[in-house]
């Protein structure tokens, strides 16, 4: 599950100008954190799964980094 949560919010997160958010600000893209953190716990995903667990934008992109570069590639 935190690899399809990952799927729908991760590259939005990690390349906001490629999916047509360039101008968000860092309050819109916390409050985008906030939402899939919300729907990961909707999904039924458990708080020390869920890919949006810190609930802050800092965090939530050094998570998204991490995954990409030791997972992903």
């Amino acid at each position: 599950m935190v690899v399809t949560q990952f799927a729908f919010m991760g590259l939005v997160l990690a390349h906001p100008n490629k999916f047509g958010i360039a101008r968000a600000t860092d309050q819109e893209l916390q409050g985008f954190v906030h939402l899939w953190r919300c729907l990961g716990w909707l999904l039924g995903i458990d708080d020390r799964y869920n890919f949006c667990q810190f609930d802050t934008l800092p965090e939530a992109k050094r998570w998204v980094s991490y995954f990409v570069q030791n997972l992903i590639l």
